[in-house]
């Protein structure tokens, strides 16, 4: 079993002051502040511009409280819009949830605020305001490709968990302790439905001898399902990749027995972003030059000689 640390950090007191909360292994940072101090929270504690926010208003009678769910990529700039729109003068709280930009995409942002506005409907817990919310696509007719969908459901899990910590139960999901490997069945037919095999050049690396698959893009390296990776890391393996290994293996991504040889391994297919690094050091659980590690699958060429020579289908 994984142990996580969910870190929060209480920037006064007060029951219902500024806050921050995030899994020492996750990719959000969740912040939650009255109105007009988020800037104040914010500022120089590593948040980006790009988030989905929560806007909540006071309990009126037996009238459940109003909420407005969007998403942002120019920070202050649109806390300032609502303050001064009049149509959405109700609230009194805001909660922001920041998706680091060398992560995640603004698909990405816009398919969990749609998603978010999904659970709060089927939760019936609080008033949507603004019904175009209701009117706009839901997470499964955005389009994502497979591997902008790969990350999602770890977000969506840890949000279960570090929302309510927070103060706001806007989900109708109950939370889970743990994240068992098939957490993402309770998620929208987008990410439960199998996706299609990324087509692209093929790559394969032998280390113990076991075999890790993967399809190479220009966007990334895509890790197959099948493939194989060591059960362990080293103290060489970066603080970075460590942690991706750790949510990897939370999400169930990583397994017993998920490998085509029947040992630890790949149980779907996993997107890599940016140098093949990361994904080579991951599944050996030691650093690792991508590069040199990844080789063409047909030519045994090396991935770093293959990006050399224009990237050949």
């Amino acid at each position: 079993m994984v142990e996580r640390l969910l870190r929060t950090v209480f920037k006064d007191p007060t029951p219902n002051g500024p806050a921050w909360a995030e899994f020492n292994d996750g990719f959000v940072k969740v912040a939650r502040a009255p109105r007009g101090q988020m800037d104040k929270l914010t500022r120089g504690e590593g948040f980006g511009d790009l988030y989905v926010y929560v806007l909540t208003g006071p309990l009126s009678g037996e009238m459940p409280a109003p909420v407005y769910i969007g998403h942002s990529r120019r920070g202050s700039k649109r806390r300032g819009e609502h303050a001064r729109d009049g149509r959405r003068d109700f609230w009194e709280e805001t909660f922001h949830i920041y998706l680091p930009r060398d992560r995640f995409s603004r698909d990405q942002a816009e398919w969990l605020e749609r998603h978010l506005i999904q659970r709060a409907v089927e939760a019936e817990k609080h008033n949507l305001v603004d019904l175009k919310n209701e009117q706009r696509p839901r997470p499964e007719e955005l389009g994502l490709r497979a591997h902008d969908l790969n990350i999602l459901p770890s977000v969506t899990f840890d949000l279960d968990l570090i929302l309510p910590t927070l103060g706001l139960r806007l989900l109708a999901t109950p939370c889970r302790l743990s994240a068992p490997a098939s957490a993402a069945t309770a998620l929208p037919p987008a990410i439960n439905a199998k996706p299609k095999r990324p087509a692209g050049a093929p790559f394969k690396m032998v280390f113990r001898g076991r075999t890790a698959r993967a399809v190479a893009t220009d966007g990334g390296l895509t890790v197959l399902a099948g493939s194989a990776a060591s059960a362990t890391s080293t103290a060489s393996l970066t603080k970075g990749y460590h942690l991706r290994r750790s949510q990897l293996i939370t999400n169930g991504d990583l397994a017993e027995r998920a490998a085509e040889d029947g040992g630890f391994g790949f149980a779907r297919d996993v997107f890599f972003k940016g140098n093949p690094t990361e994904s080579a050091a991951i599944i050996r659980g030691y650093s690792e030059s991508g590069p040199r590690a990844w080789k063409r699958t047909d030519t045994g060429q090396t991935y770093g000689d293959w990006v050399a020579n224009g990237r050949p289908t």
